[in-house]
């Protein structure tokens, strides 16, 4: 079947439903409606735990402050002016979504600069926080000094909730008395979403938030700003909930706070994991077979159960109440899924990581990698465009120190406009705590750090690339769960401009902006020879290749400085030949400057132009690397009373 059949049969199953159900008697309308809205609050946190990669474990507390922001505005609890109209359903559910992205903003901003563990705790505390609140604010009083300007103000209802809710009109549609209306309401809603969240997968926007998810650190030296990305990525999953909230408390016409205790955060938690983290259709799914496992397959189970126990006079039996064991039954499966289909029902299916090409008689050495004629055009043109100012960098009196340990002391190092600088020492020198400082993973203690003449002391990572300075690791740093293009479209991040109503919306020039995006990871692609692999995950590409796709990676934010750290460690001869000849071509095609950390000799004496010496965190020598190989403290540090070559001209 195609997929447009598929898709088809899909819909044409899912309007069908409701009059089959009816039909049958089966009465599960409601139940698989209020799953929809489940599966829609699992897809809003879809895009903070299976995009951005960030744990929270209090996603109720927006359901909540969605659906207390409908009950508030649209009852009349409070003398809302809203309540009462034909129209006041529809403009709540959008002010309850933007009610909940405010908060989701004003509680992730000063949260989401921890990780890990300690932004689930965060989370938690805020999700048990907001049903306390809510029944707190049921009877509040102010006394000042006796006089009392609010005394038994009912905020929210306290313990008892807000009823009755108002529901939607529409001319001839029964919401007060028929399910069914309610079921294709919230199928019109979850489809709009979908649609939405789709767009927003394939954006840029989305591949920032899964490159985050990768690899936090590399995403912010490749140009993604993680910080407000991930705020993004939490407002939007607030407001998601928030309008589901809203939705939900409108069918229901009335809410309490034990609606949004802490196992709803897992309940949504456990459909996004047992779905695939991260797919659309595996948490829809996983979200589907929870909600109708909990609404109606447990109750049938219970009456099965109770049958048999009356069938067979075992008391025991004929009083069990099966509906207690939800969350055994929940973590079974949980357990189940983990270990037979790690990546969830839906999940991307994961080859094994490819071994790195350490043997000269591997039939895959044997096949050199295609290289194409010439660079990319468009990284030409950039480099027509303006000869960048000269020195690119400069680095005066860097010091550098971590508690006792002095990893930089007074350093000095200058690159040309188009030279190729080699930083070489031994292990420990200070090479790589030196790229650190200077893309600003770390701050520097003393030193002037100046690119095309301005000063970057201070600036993120991200903002550094986005000046014109990109780096690769001394340790691989891809994105491994996403593709080889997705890879190096990440790399273009900071010279695209396409917003989240762009992303969503797609205008003409959002369309051409990413179209045109995509072209130029393709041709970089075939650059360093990886064009027919440009659909692989990046985990899968022999190590070589990964080197290769790093580099393209940087070359993609279109550099006037590329830092190289250990380009050529652990790869064999063929390949280190390679990547050097693809590095004097950067160098002399595009006339980029290069700075390298290298130790193979072989590699850095015969391209750079000048080296710089470093041991114990001082600069011991500068020079040529004629110069170098002569150098009475280099030999003693580094190259050793052995090491012979002939001067490199």
């Amino acid at each position: 079947m195609t997929p447009a059949l598929r898709w088809a049969a899909l819909v044409a199953a899912l309007l069908a439903y409701p009059f089959v159900d009816r039909a049958l008697g089966l009465q599960t309308v409601h139940a698989v409606s209020d799953g929809m809205i489940y599966v829609l609050l699992a897809l809003g946190l879809n895009i903070v735990v299976g995009y951005a990669g960030l744990l929270d474990l209090g996603y109720a507390a927006f359901f909540a402050i969605g659906a207390y922001a409908m009950g508030l505005l649209n009852s009349p609890v409070l003398g809302s002016p809203l309540y009462g109209y034909p129209w006041s359903f529809w403009v709540c559910i959008w002010i309850a979504a933007a009610v909940s992205a405010l908060l989701g903003t004003a509680i992730g901003a000063p949260t989401l600069r921890v990780r890990g563990d300690y932004l689930a705790i965060i989370t938690l505390g805020f999700g048990e926080i907001i049903p306390v609140a809510i029944r707190n604010l049921g009877d509040i009083t102010l006394d000042i000094g006796g006089w009392r300007p609010i005394e038994r103000l009912n905020l929210t209802g306290g313990e008892n909730g807000v009823n009755p809710i108002g529901r939607p009109h529409l001319p001839g549609v029964p919401f007060e008395t028929d399910p069914v209306p309610w079921y294709f309401l919230i199928l019109v809603i979850g489809a709009l979403s979908i649609w939405a969240m789709t767009r927003l997968h394939d954006s840029r926007l989305g591949r920032a938030w899964m490159a985050i998810r990768e690899d936090e650190t590399a995403a912010d030296c490749t140009g993604v700003n993680p910080i407000s990305t991930k705020l993004l990525a939490f407002a939007l999953g607030a407001s998601f909930s928030g309008f589901a909230g809203s939705v939900y408390a409108a069918k229901l016409q009335a809410i309490t706070p034990g609606a949004f205790e802490f196992q709803v955060s897992i309940m949504l938690l456990c459909m996004v994991v047992l779905g695939g983290a991260g797919s659309i259709k595996g948490v829809i799914l996983g979200g589907m077979l929870i909600t109708i496992f909990d609404r109606v397959a447990l109750a049938q189970m219970t009456f099965f159960v109770r049958w048999v126990g009356r069938a067979t006079g075992v008391q025991a039996l004929a009083a069990a109440d099966v509906t207690l064991w939800r969350w055994f039954f929940f973590g079974l499966g949980l357990v189940l899924v983990m270990l037979l289909k790690p990546e969830g029902l839906a999940g991307r299916r994961v080859r094994p990581i490819a071994p790195a090409d350490d043997d000269l008689d591997s039939p895959r050495i044997e096949e050199a990698p295609r290289r194409a004629a010439a660079l990319p055009a468009w990284l030409l043109d950039q480099a027509r465009r303006g000869a960048a100012p000269d020195p690119i960098l400069e680095v005066r009196g860097l010091a550098r120190r971590f508690g006792g340990v002095v990893a930089l002391a007074d350093v000095d190092l200058v690159v040309p406009r188009g030279a190729v600088i080699g930083l070489i020492g031994p292990n420990g020198a200070g090479k790589t705590t030196f790229f650190n400082v200077v893309t600003g993973l770390i701050p520097p203690d003393e030193g002037r750090i100046a690119f095309a003449g301005a000063s970057i002391v201070g600036l993120r990572p991200n903002a550094i690339v986005a000046r014109g300075i990109a780096r690769t690791f001394q340790s691989i740093r891809l994105f491994p769960q996403m593709t080889v293009l997705e890879n190096v479209l990440v790399g273009e991040h900071c010279r695209l401009r396409a917003s989240v109503p762009g992303a969503v919306l797609r205008p003409a020039s959002v369309v051409a902006e990413e179209a045109r995006a995509r072209e130029r990871a393709r041709e970089l692609l075939a650059f360093i020879g990886l064009d027919g692999k440009a659909q692989d995950l990046a985990r899968n590409l022999p190590y070589g290749d990964q080197r290769r796709l790093e580099i393209a990676r940087a070359l993609a934010s279109e550099p006037r400085l590329l830092l190289l750290d250990e380009p050529t460690a652990g790869m064999n001869p063929r390949e280190t030949e390679n990547l050097t000849t693809l590095i004097g071509s950067l160098r002399r095609e595009l006339e980029l400057a290069i700075l390298l950390i290298e130790h193979d000799m072989e590699v850095v004496m015969g391209i750079s132009d000048r080296i710089t010496v470093l041991d114990y965190g001082v600069r011991i020598a500068e020079g040529t690397p004629a110069e170098i190989q002569r150098h009475s403290k280099v030999i003693e540090a580094y190259l050793g009373t052995g090491y012979e070559r002939e001067p490199h001209a």
